[in-house]
């Protein structure tokens, strides 16, 4: 039988099915240092330029990752690692303009917990990112995480999710002392035709080389699926994708079917693929067959998954679909037992 995205409709007209959604992915995708803001910040406390100095750093070890400044604990070395940020919390340990000094850093968000309506990003002060929420849909979740990498290159991933648009903001950015100049563009990752929701946050850190973490609503593998890609933050700033090829992939299932221990799917209708990526000759699957899903590629905005067949045979296969709504959404079908 043919499986839908499994969404609870008392969800969809509460207006709740994002969040638990979001939640889902949250929970599929681990811990990677890129967790919900507290929600214990008092929004009347003052911003930038009446801190409160009880919240502002103390220490002078520039760039060295603690846990005693009012985030997350940090993943990685001295050198390079991934961190938490908490909001309307000044930083002052961390060299992010480059100079070999510890700068101020501070995102000041308006509005109040769940309802976030903007987000000022300041260095030395300086206002160098401005976002807004839109109008009467506010931000209900705004998580910020500060990249550093051992070329001495400062990054910040953010992502700001309000209401059915899910990532009205979703993008990693080069800190600077006047500006943030944007280095990927998570929401352009997937063409819309390949599903829903996209979002993409740094998982990890190791030198020069960013692990993105990347989870969509695909039309071929359900709500749980995301796969990894690597990055590398160049000495110039740019960031340019290590390898095209994506590994790592993750999915879920709806509750009631159990995750295939071996992680082979069984299809249930008839699929076509190719055996080299992008290749012309089509090969067709019959609904039946069992095939576990081993890397992804996205070319030109289609996402190709790779998978293999229980004798070892590998087909390259995408499904493109159509869906702006939840509602729509619910209504997909996608191509294997027990997806959601």
């Amino acid at each position: 039988m043919k499986k839908k995205f499994g969404l609870v409709p008392a969800l969809q007209k509460s207006g709740l099915l994002m969040a638990a959604l979001c939640l889902s992915a949250a929970a599929l995708l681990g811990a990677s240092g890129c967790t919900s803001q507290p929600t214990d910040q008092p929004k009347d406390e003052p911003k930038a330029e009446q801190q409160d100095p009880a919240k502002e750093d103390k220490g002078a070890d520039v760039n060295a990752p603690s846990e005693d400044d009012g985030s997350a604990a940090a993943k990685g070395d001295a050198k390079s690692f991934v961190k938490e940020l908490t909001l309307d919390h000044t930083y002052k340990k961390y060299d992010v303009t480059g100079d070999g000094h510890p700068d101020r850093l501070l995102l000041e968000s308006d509005g109040t917990d769940e309802a976030f309506t903007s987000l000022k990003v300041l260095v030395n002060d300086k206002v160098v990112l401005v976002k807004k929420a839109q109008k009467d849909d506010p931000w209900y979740s705004v998580i910020a995480n500060l990249v550093m990498t051992s070329n001495g290159k400062a990054l910040l991933d953010l992502e700001c999710v309000n209401g059915f648009d899910i990532d009205v903001v979703n993008a990693l950015y080069l800190l600077g002392e006047n500006e943030l100049k944007p280095a990927i563009d998570y929401t352009k990752l997937f063409d819309p035709s390949c599903g829903m929701r996209p979002f993409a946050n740094v998982h990890s850190v190791k030198g020069n080389e960013l692990t993105v973490r990347a989870n969509l609503a695909s039309f071929l593998l359900g709500s749980g699926f995301s796969c990894e890609f690597t990055y590398v933050v160049n000495d110039d700033g740019s960031v340019s994708q290590a390898n095209q090829t994506a590994t790592n992939i993750q999915y879920s299932t709806i509750p009631e079917f159990e995750m295939p221990a071996d992680g082979f799917l069984k299809t249930t209708e008839e699929l076509q693929g190719t055996r080299e990526l992008g290749g012309a000759k089509v090969v067709r699957i019959a609904a039946g067959h069992l095939l576990k899903p081993v890397a992804a590629q996205v070319l030109n905005g289609v996402l190709y998954v790779e998978f293999q067949m229980e004798d070892g045979t590998s087909f390259w296969i995408s499904k493109t679909g159509s869906a702006s709504t939840p509602e729509e959404l619910a209504e997909v079908t996608l191509p294997f037992e027990g997806l959601m």
